[in-house]
C-alpha cells in the first residue's frame, strides 16, 4: 500500500518541525522520526484504526500530543492532515 501525503497535511509537517525546532533546536528533527515511524504503523496495518463516519481514521503519535488523520482509498492510504494539539492553527481533533 502506498502512503501519500495530501497538500495540507505536507504543510502541517513542515510547520510541526518548524514550530518544535523553535521551541528547542532538535525538537523538530525528533517530531519528524516520530512522524516517519507514525506512517510505519499506518502503512504496516492500516485497518488497525478504526474508521471515522466521514471516512477518516485517526493514528495518534506516541511522544507528541499530534494525530495524522488518513484515508483508505483504492488500496492506497492518504493522510489530509496531520493535528498537533496547541498550535492555534490547527483544527481541534478532539471534538
Amino acid at each position: 500500500m502506498n502512503l501519500s501525503l495530501l497538500r495540507d497535511a505536507k504543510i502541517d509537517a513542515f510547520d510541526g518541525i518548524e514550530s518544535f525546532n523553535q521551541l528547542s533546536p532538535g525538537l523538530g528533527d525528533e517530531f519528524e522520526d516520530e512522524l516517519f515511524a507514525c506512517f510505519a504503523r499506518i502503512k504496516s496495518n492500516p485497518q488497525h484504526y478504526a474508521e471515522s463516519k466521514d471516512g477518516f481514521r485517526a493514528a495518534r503519535l506516541k511522544r507528541f500530543n499530534a494525530v495524522v488523520s488518513f484515508r483508505l482509498w483504492e488500496g492506497n492510504i492518504f493522510v489530509a492532515r496531520i493535528l498537533i494539539n496547541g498550535r492555534s492553527d490547527s483544527p481541534d481533533f478532539g471534538e
